[in-house]
């Protein structure tokens, strides 16, 4: 029995492509299609499907929370272009040697020295949070999801085995085979 993508031509079903034209592009019999078609009920699916669609496009509170969506990402990405601009400053002070730090001594004195390592290393984690903000406000990734506080350690095997097997085999006591 052949297996025909049935999925993918209830895809194009739904599309508006007649059964005669989803039977010449997938290469399946126009009988098979007809009969899988009417079994499964592709053409009240399709109705359903298209008008389920049309109410949630024309939706008003579906408008009202797109427009709230778009505004938000706006006004994040504004912020995230103005830490960007500073981010800008701040690297370039770096990079010619102006860039000074604020380090309190113990006797609670301030002093302004060169950035170190640590101050670098949370310079660039600064960059890469402003980078998060503006791909965020793009709408270009998602957030990475929690990590899930329900997994389960994998199960711990223990393989016990027959001294005879365990041992090293130089301290094996096999028979010599001649």
């Amino acid at each position: 029995m052949a297996n025909f993508n049935y999925a993918l031509a209830f895809v194009e079903f739904c599309r508006g492509v007649s059964l005669e034209d989803v039977s010449t592009m997938l290469n399946i019999p126009l009988k098979t299609l007809r009969t899988h078609a009417r079994q499964n009920g592709w053409r009240k699916l399709a109705d359903k499907l298209a008008t389920r669609l049309a109410e949630s496009d024309t939706s008003p509170k579906a408008e009202r929370e797109m427009g709230r969506v778009r505004e938000n990402r706006e006004r994040n990405y504004q912020t995230a272009q103005k830490l960007r601009e500073d981010l800008d400053r701040t690297v370039d002070a770096l990079l010619d040697g102006s860039l000074r730090v604020g380090k309190v001594l113990s006797n609670g004195s301030q002093v302004f020295v060169m950035p170190g390592i640590k101050d670098r290393l949370e310079l660039a984690t600064y960059a890469k949070h402003v980078a998060e903000l503006s791909y965020r406000a793009l709408g270009d990734t998602l957030p990475a999801p929690e990590p899930a506080e329900t997994c389960h350690p994998a199960p711990v095997v223990q393989i016990n085995l027959p001294a005879a097997i365990a041992m090293p085999r130089l301290f094996r006591a096999l028979p010599e085979i001649a």
